[in-house]
């Protein structure tokens, strides 16, 4: 087997990943007449005992403080403490989350369905997970607090900046090495390790040490052809002076220690989107995430038509090794069967004749990428994951991967109603788009002069040197690099 091990640091990052794991655990085998469609190792880790196999994910999480909702570390494993022993001590204690109708029905081991989550009862991954994570899975973050990191003992101190994050895992990079450790060592033969992230705060410094940790101790001193390091950074859609540069450093860093990095948008304007959807949710944002993301994953271990990490990797990169970062994500919806389409309006069939208006409606896709990058942009590379559909492998230009279950995380009873529509596929590959804006990126670095600037991107002329690297490898051909100056 080839096994895949993810991490999530932050909340943001956990969502996504639970509704991933709650695809996977979709495929699990319950009765001995089912037939596996997926080879379940790969993303969950077998527990074999008195006949029966428990599964869990092949995971690590951290968080903040508070941050599991009322998932404790050890809440599989040991029954809840009695306090009554303590009798009139008073006991400093969190308010205590309570579980939603949906847990209360797994723990039942009774039916589920989506009417039983909304955006006000899912505001921790937790509240719909399906799986039992190992204690050393779950590491929390102690002196920052849920939700919006603030430190415990100095209101004014946020997770919020790269830096903060570079020292902060000082802390805990121990405690990491032996999760990931455990991980490796339930593992036979590793394919790779996916790791997701915040892109604009803490959390990508927090990350990025990590990465440099795990890659230097377990992968040969270097992301090589053997191991695959993907990073999946998600944005926030917040922007202030420092919370750019702390996005300008991210990007290069962790483009520099992954073998794959993929920058995640959302465009919240897309047609695509329903009307249900939700801005302000994580569990509406990184189920848009997750659907791209679950188009790899379930290719990724399906038995027919697999396609691994490391094929995806080497026709991504086809030996351009440093042009890793991945800057065109989107999800369309496949074009509608339709032949014909009646109109008994006289006023729409006259501008149908003068050929104002078309009968058919055009395909809606939803755009990822964390930047849009401009029409004229040319691609090095694209790459399309399907349904299996003859009329999109004959439409499309590119490489395509089949996953014919691609649609089946939005038929989940945890993802929420987001997409107007069940007929969708995946896009992802790099273009010229990311050129321009390194080169923007570049003069807001070279202009940075304030002591606190300084200290958040550390070596300046460094940093200078590494975001020009990526403006050669992203020009294609002849293009001067003085035309966008």
């Amino acid at each position: 087997m080839s096994e895949v091990i993810s991490i999530a640091a932050s909340q943001a990052s956990s969502h996504l990943c639970t509704q991933l794991y709650n695809v996977q655990e979709s495929y699990i085998p319950y009765s001995k007449t089912a037939s596996p469609t997926h080879q379940n190792d790969v993303f969950l880790e077998p527990s074999r005992s008195n006949g029966r196999v428990n599964y869990y994910p092949r995971a690590l999480s951290v968080e903040f403080s508070g941050g599991y909702g009322y998932l404790g570390k050890y809440a599989f494993q040991e029954p809840a403490p009695d306090l009554t022993a303590f009798g009139d001590v008073e006991i400093d204690q969190r308010p205590r989350i309570e579980k939603n109708e949906y847990q209360q029905h797994l723990d039942a081991g009774q039916p589920t369905d989506s009417s039983m989550l909304n955006v006000n009862n899912t505001k921790y991954w937790s509240d719909y997970n399906k799986l039992v994570y190992k204690p050393s899975s779950l590491l929390t973050l102690s002196e920052y607090n849920h939700p919006d990191g603030t430190h415990k003992h100095f209101n004014r101190l946020k997770f919020d900046l790269f830096n903060i994050g570079t020292e902060e895992y000082k802390k805990y990079g121990d405690e990491i090495d032996e999760s990931f450790r455990k991980l490796l060592e339930s593992s036979d033969n590793i394919q790779g390790v996916s790791v997701f992230t915040g892109l604009d705060d803490a959390w990508a410094g927090f990350s990025n040490e990590m990465l440099i940790q795990l890659r230097d101790e377990y992968f040969n001193n270097g992301v090589s052809s053997k191991y695959n390091i993907w990073c999946y950074g998600i944005t926030s859609g917040t922007f202030t002076k420092q919370r750019t540069l702390t996005r300008i450093k991210s990007l290069v860093e962790l483009s520099k220690n992954s073998s794959l990095f993929f920058p995640l948008g959302l465009d919240t304007s897309s047609d695509l989107l329903s009307d249900d959807f939700v801005a302000s949710s994580e569990w509406h944002r990184q189920a848009a995430h997750a659907y791209f993301v679950n188009s790899i994953w379930c290719s990724n271990n399906q038995f027919e038509k697999r396609s691994t990490m490391a094929e995806y990797e080497a026709n991504l990169l086809r030996g351009a090794d440093k042009r890793n970062i991945v800057n065109e994500i989107a999800v369309h919806e496949k074009k509608s069967n339709s032949a014909t389409t009646i109109i008994d309006d006289p006023r729409m069939i006259e501008a149908v004749m003068k050929g104002e208006i078309s009968t058919s409606q055009k395909p809606r896709s939803l755009d990822l990428s964390f930047n849009p990058n401009p029409l004229n942009a040319k691609p090095f590379f694209t790459q399309y994951i399907i349904p299996e559909d003859q009329s999109l492998v004959d439409e499309l230009q590119g490489r395509i991967s089949i996953n014919r279950d691609i649609n089946k995380i939005v038929d989940s009873d945890s993802f929420p109603k987001i997409f107007e529509s069940s007929s969708l596929y995946t896009q992802f590959g790099q273009s010229t788009g990311l050129k321009d804006l390194f080169k923007q990126y570049r003069q807001i670095i070279h202009h940075a002069r304030a002591h606190k600037d300084l200290e958040l991107i550390g070596d300046k002329q460094e940093l200078i040197e590494d975001i020009s690297c990526v403006v050669d490898e992203y020009t294609q051909g002849y293009d001067s690099e003085e035309e966008s100056e």
